[in-house]
């Protein structure tokens, strides 16, 4: 314990220092800008075409940490203190070691893997020492699934974890440090994937569009159901809420606009707005039904658009975005005059559709050099990327 409040105190000095005071004065205030999977999410502050210059962030996985800092995800995932311990061990060694625009701050978010929603709704996953939870094989949604919307969270072993971590964590670090509870930030498409499984869904999408639908009715009903419980639980109101839809590529622009989008529209209702949509794979096609969410604060460009040129003429120039860039392709394997051109490009393409406000972020890092050559070249990119933006 004393550890722990060791590390506190090292936060505390942290947030205070001129170095934190010039990334905070980067980004808007008021919509907290980490969200549900603990990394940092933001809206620039100033304005690209005032030349105003617009923030670079990174994103490391926790794999790159584990081995440095000594930690296992199997006691990781279990354990309320070691987590605390070790994330903020990797909060302070993040903001040491890269010097991007990320900001340190008080937030404590509570974050239990990608299995975390689909885990609450019955899909087995499991936790080993070298890996982040994975999800079972085995459907949960079958044809004789009685799709019964009376949701008992409070009974599954997940939301239990959750609730535990929590209470723990907020005794531990006090009133002083923001303790955030899990999020609901899995789109409807990616619930029903992990919860039909993948052939299946697709294959109900064309052989039993009525299946289809039932399944993403329980996975919208679900994810409502648990932002009323999670409001209620904190004595806090429902926020904006993430769409996390890294599936969504796998379908036509005509089967997203059939199945997929009117279920997010309800959802963009529900929370009052979308604050952040994201997706690792390419959406080209897909972004302009994806921009008539009516409330839409930040719009992802994730790793897998392969002209982002292209995608950018299409978001226009009021609409925040987050330009992300792979790790492996953009930064381990390229040396430094391929990141300049990749950023060069993307500056260049934000610069003529005269985009206000963007972010030009690393995306996935996880260790294939070598946990500490992979973070000297995410080093190395954002040298590179600041070099580019503020020449």
């Amino acid at each position: 314990m004393d550890e722990i409040k060791a590390l506190l105190k090292e936060i505390e000095k942290l947030v205070d220092t001129d170095e934190n005071k010039r990334r905070q004065s980067l980004w808007m205030s008021g919509e907290p800008a980490i969200r549900g999977e603990i990394q940092w999410h933001g809206i620039p502050a100033g304005y690209a075409t005032k030349g105003d210059s617009m923030p670079i962030t990174v994103e490391e996985m926790n794999a790159i940490w584990a081995g440095i800092l000594g930690f296992g995800f199997d006691r990781y995932y279990r354990e309320p203190e070691y987590y605390l311990k070790y994330l903020l061990m990797m909060k302070i060694e993040k903001f040491r070691q890269l010097n991007d625009d990320t900001p340190i701050d008080r937030n404590i978010p509570i974050w239990l893997g990608i299995p975390y929603e689909a885990g609450m709704l019955g899909q087995k996953y499991f936790i080993t020492e070298k890996e982040e939870p994975t999800f079972g094989k085995e459907p949960v949604i079958t044809e004789s699934f009685g799709f019964n919307t009376e949701f008992d969270f409070e009974e599954t072993d997940y939301l239990k974890t959750a609730k535990r971590f929590y209470q723990t964590i907020k005794n531990i670090v006090g009133s002083e440090f923001n303790v955030i509870f899990p999020f609901w930030i899995r789109g409807p498409q990616g619930m029903a994937l992990y919860l039909r499984g993948y052939e299946k869904f697709l294959t109900d999408l064309y052989l039993d569009p009525e299946f289809a639908h039932r399944v993403l009715r329980y996975a919208t009903d679900a994810a409502k159901a648990y932002t009323a419980w999670r409001a209620e639980y904190l004595s806090d109101p429902i926020r904006k809420g993430d769409l996390f839809n890294d599936d969504i590529p796998i379908m036509s622009p005509e089967m997203y606009e059939t199945f997929i989008f009117p279920y997010e529209r309800e959802l963009c209702d529900y929370f009052g707005g979308i604050y952040y949509w994201h997706s690792c794979g390419d959406t080209t096609p897909h972004i302009t039904q994806i921009l008539r969410l009516p409330v839409l604060d930040l719009f992802d460009i994730g790793p897998g658009v392969k002209n982002k040129k292209q995608a950018i003429q299409q978001i226009g120039q009021d609409k925040p975005t987050e330009i992300r860039f792979a790790a492996d392709r953009c930064v381990q394997r390229a040396d430094e005059n391929e990141m300049q051109k990749f950023v060069e490009e993307t500056v260049e393409s934000c610069r003529e559709c005269q985009v206000e406000k963007y972010v030009i972020r690393v995306s996935g890092l996880s260790v294939l050099l070598g946990a500490k050559k992979d973070l000297e070249k995410l080093r190395t990119w954002i040298k590179v990327a600041r070099r580019v933006l503020d020449g």
